[in-house]
């Protein structure tokens, strides 16, 4: 099965049409790396030919650095791409089970159609077991539910389950994969009588081929991801200090609150132990280490609306504004007091003095009525969500 390319920029219909086109790309590419040959296919077995393995290993390490170096450049949201759940039992039935097949039948349910394609007698009876195999599952399946979804463990990366940051990993995966090209030369030498390999012996190709790989890998290991990037220079006092940030007053921010005004959000950006124990009516929490996080966008990127932040100290609300700027949300606005001076101004009651002028006496009469005003309202919108978090949508697919 091959996923959609583009899946949101042009229609299902001229999917397909890509679909079928790399379909039969990867389909002449298999025909031509030698996998219509149930000799090559089961050489993998047998010790004397390891194409299969070096193919498919070749495919998922370039596959892994392509993908870890364009979600570090920030132009892949590796988080939108889909991971199979995991079963356990499934996974090891299943696995035999193919293992067997593949080392009777010489191929895999991928490399039958390619030999079938080319007019291979045995792929064409090897594929119709396949559907055969399918139908009776089908029709089993009701018996083999209760295995099938034994030891749902769901969507796992390897990485997560050995605790391993994915920058070491792709290291530890590549070396891997380099020394398994070298062990099942020298196994693939020793099977088919020839000369053992050496440093001298081997193939400069082979060599080059490691240092192309092994490149990439240390790249990503010393490269911090994009979002790293961004949180560090926001916390790069120079990078704040060349920003014209804009800022609401207290009273401002008040006020709007009060006009229940629908065309702003108000962000707390601490923790959410601080957001609970003391909060901004009508605000909603966002930790300042959440703010890349994509199912905020729908919400922080609407052109009509402004984004107010606070947060107890300028710099985090200063910190928490650069990067709504970087990832290019509009009307960013810094709330001019923490927390708790925005409390102390607007909420707590005060003594006018006599001698005060007409400002003072305004600002009086309205922080009267807002310390009436605004419990209400966020008593009101209690119960009420603020925020619009919109789950992203994996893209699915993949070869099988």
């Amino acid at each position: 099965m091959v996923a959609p390319l583009v899946p949101d920029l042009i229609n299902n219909d001229i999917n397909l049409l890509v679909a079928i086109v790399v379909g039969f790309g990867f389909g002449y590419t298999l025909e031509q790396a030698g996998f219509s040959s149930t000799k090559k296919l089961a050489g993998v077995f047998y010790g004397y030919d390891f194409t299969v393995l070096r193919v498919f290993f070749t495919a998922g390490i370039t596959a892994m650095l392509g993908i870890t170096i364009l979600g570090k450049l920030g132009w892949l949201d590796v988080s939108l791409i889909y991971v199979n759940p995991t079963f356990l039992y499934s996974a090891m039935i299943g696995g035999a089970v193919m293992g067997l097949g593949f080392i009777i039948g010489g191929f895999c349910p991928g490399t039958s159609i390619v030999g079938a394609v080319i007019g291979r007698i045995d792929a064409m009876i090897f594929v119709g077991g396949a559907i055969l195999g399918v139908f009776v599952y089908g029709e089993m399946f009701p018996l083999l539910k209760g295995i099938y979804a034994a030891e749902a463990m769901g969507p796992l990366t390897s990485f997560e389950v050995l605790g391993l940051s994915k920058e070491v990993y792709v290291v530890i995966l590549t070396l891997v994969a380099l020394g398994a090209f070298v062990m099942t030369y020298y196994i693939q030498q020793r099977v088919n009588g020839k000369e053992a390999v050496t440093l001298k012996t081997v193939n400069k190709k082979y060599l080059a081929f490691g240092v192309v790989m092994i490149i990439p890998a240390l790249v990503i290991f010393f490269t911090p991801d994009k979002e790293e990037r961004l949180f560090t220079a926001a916390h790069d006092q120079k990078q704040l200090e060349q920003n014209d940030f804009a800022y609401y007053t207290p009273d401002k921010l008040a006020y709007k609150i009060m006009k229940q005004d629908s065309a702003m959000n108000v962000i707390d950006v601490r923790s959410k132990e601080a957001f609970d124990a003391q909060n901004i009516p009508t605000s909603f929490n966002i930790p300042l280490e959440e703010l890349q996080d994509r199912k905020y966008e729908v919400t922080l990127s609407k052109p009509s609306k402004i984004n107010v932040i606070y947060a107890d100290h300028p710099e985090q609300a200063k910190s928490a504004a650069y990067i709504l700027k970087e990832l290019n949300y509009p009307n960013v606005y810094i709330l001019d007091a923490s927390t708790e001076a925005f409390y102390q101004t607007i909420m707590m009651p005060y003594e006018l003095q006599a001698s005060a002028g007409l400002q003072e006496q305004f600002n009086h009469r309205f922080r009267s009525k807002a310390r009436v005003e605004l419990p209400a309202i966020a008593e009101k919108l209690k119960q009420k969500p603020v925020i619009r978090i919109v789950k992203k949508k994996k893209i699915q697919g993949g070869c099988s």
